[in-house]
């Protein structure tokens, strides 16, 4: 299994676009949003085609590899990100 990116810049590109769905306009017209959490990443990944990419640290990979595995093996993007990339700390 392919291991997942490694996003240490927060100018990467799809934090700066996953960053824009915190505000209402941009999730309106995406039809897409952000969720955190362990519980709402658990509930978004068990319905099929909901999620279009997985940012997760690597704390939190570890602490939750089925979500890493559950990601790949429903061939969504996953990324490892690191703490100050994550799109929720970024302000686009």
């Amino acid at each position: 299994m392919k291991l997942p990116d490694v996003i240490s810049s927060p100018q990467s590109k799809r934090i700066k676009n996953a960053a824009k769905l915190l505000k209402r306009r941009d999730r309106k017209a995406t039809g897409q949003f952000l969720v955190e959490g362990p519980q709402a990443v658990r509930e978004a990944l068990a319905r099929k085609g909901s999620v279009v990419e997985l940012f997760i640290t690597e704390e939190a990979a570890e602490e939750h590899p089925s979500f890493v595995s559950t990601a790949k093996h429903g061939r969504m993007q996953c990324s490892i990100v690191t703490p100050r990339c994550s799109p929720s700390s970024h302000q686009p």
